[in-house]
């Protein structure tokens, strides 16, 4: 993240050592080292740097950088992973890609997939209230713009492209590339006869387009004609304006939006666990009846286990008394051969 310290460095000539930290970047912090109280931050500023505050705000207002564009129903999280509900990475492969582009397709949307490497791609949380363009540009620092790069692409070999990324390329520290296929109805890649339309943002574009020809993909490479040039940052600003659009916030619709959030997320929980519908004393039951159900199969394969075991053991308990008296016997049979044999001689 910008700005979240600042570095300070200070050093003797004469020693040749140097010592460093990193400030909290807030008022507090640099109230304590100023030794000032925070009521007195006001008296922090210089005549130059309270003019270079005003030139910038007023160049932030000329660029709309602070213009409201929607209200947030919940903060979203930078860092959160794609399961957790408040990961703003999720609200973007999960909402604003198949709803602003995948979905807006004249051709057959269900089969449009945006392949996308995903790390650092969202670098500050949008939080809960009013969202700025300053805001959006601070969560999404990059943006691309996007290409179409294959067409009837079979979903084997999305996948292998996929890979490709994160196999073949990574970052300076070694890091591997996080490929994430985005499909237009949040299902994963099917493979067979499926055939999907395969777009990328420039970035990925340029390390896949070499795959194509040792993949015998058919491949057009050309860029889209947005209606006013959107990029992926565009498509999000295109979401807040549409989803978001009441600002300035409403406290009670926020949290009759947020209510409904939750309820859907559990209703999707519910599904993929198979107790949709079910009360929760049904669910219960069947949780406890699944539970025994698995404790029954555990038991009766351990026990099947323990008979096989002991049936292996008796068998070859019997095995070596039976090679114990073959070897008795041959013992036997070379004496008396022995003892013939002298007395012949």
């Amino acid at each position: 993240r910008f700005l979240d310290t600042v570095g300070f460095l200070s050093f003797s000539t004469k020693a040749l050592d140097f010592n460093h930290t990193f400030i909290p970047a807030n008022h507090t912090d640099f109230g304590n080292i100023l030794r000032q109280q925070q009521e007195q931050e006001s008296d922090w500023h210089t005549t130059e740097g309270r003019q270079l505050s005003q030139f910038i705000g007023a160049v932030r207002d000329s660029i709309g950088a602070n213009e409201v564009i929607g209200c947030a129903p919940r903060t979203y999280r930078s860092q959160g992973l794609l399961n957790e509900s408040d990961s703003l990475l999720r609200l973007y492969v999960k909402e604003v890609i198949p709803t602003q582009f995948l979905l807006k397709k004249d051709n057959n949307s269900e089969n449009n997939v945006l392949l996308q490497t995903i790390n650092l791609f969202t670098n500050y949380d949008l939080f809960q209230g009013n969202i700025t363009m300053d805001d959006l540009f601070a969560a999404i620092p990059t943006d691309d713009v996007i290409y179409k790069l294959a067409h009837s692409l079979r979903g084997d070999k999305l996948l292998r492209m996929g890979g490709h990324l994160a196999e073949h390329h990574t970052f300076l520290n070694g890091t591997s590339l996080l490929t994430v296929p985005i499909t237009a109805d949040n299902e994963p890649i099917r493979g067979g006869t499926i055939r999907y339309e395969l777009f990328v943002p420039s970035r990925d574009a340029k390390r896949l387009r070499p795959l194509l020809p040792r993949m015998r993909v058919r491949h057009s490479m050309y860029k889209l004609q947005f209606e006013g040039k959107k990029t992926l940052r565009g498509l999000f600003l295109d979401f807040i304006r549409e989803k978001w659009n009441k600002h300035p916030c409403d406290e009670a619709a926020m949290k009759e939006e947020l209510e409904v959030e939750e309820a859907e997320e559990k209703r999707e929980a519910d599904q993929e666990s198979g107790l949709d519908g079910l009360s929760m004393e049904e669910s219960s039951v069947i949780s406890v009846f699944y539970l025994v159900a698995m404790a029954s199969v555990i038991a009766v394969l351990i026990l099947g286990m323990r008979c096989i075991i002991t049936r292996r053991i008796q068998r070859l308990a019997r095995e070596n008394e039976v090679s114990d008296d073959f070897e008795d016997d041959a013992i036997l049979q070379g004496l008396e051969e022995s003892e013939d044999g002298i007395k012949i001689s």
